[in-house]
């Protein structure tokens, strides 16, 4: 596949994300939560290398929030919606 094909699919990927953030909070919110995970990783793994390890971790663990919420998308009840996203994302945040 071309770089650009690649380039346009993740274009179309980030827009379709875009729409359902809209309608979905929890997309939102844990759209919010990796984006603010991945900055913060990106500043302090250059200034403390020895964490590097537990670094990697939390940035890990951000980004599967998201990814349990992609899931959740195509749950069959809403108990399986409640198990993949809303409690992860909860602990994630604190609540």
């Amino acid at each position: 596949m071309l770089k650009h094909e690649e380039k346009e699919k993740k274009k179309e990927k980030k827009k379709e994300r875009q729409v359902m953030a809209e309608t979905s909070p929890l997309i939102k919110y844990s759209d919010e939560l990796t984006d603010k995970i991945i900055a913060w990783y990106r500043k302090r793994i250059r200034e403390d290398y020895a964490m590097h390890s537990l670094y990697n971790q939390l940035l890990r663990s951000a980004t599967s929030v998201g990814a349990n919420v992609a899931e959740s998308q195509f749950s069959q009840s809403p108990s399986d919606y409640q198990n993949v996203a809303v409690k992860p994302l909860a602990l994630a945040m604190g609540i």
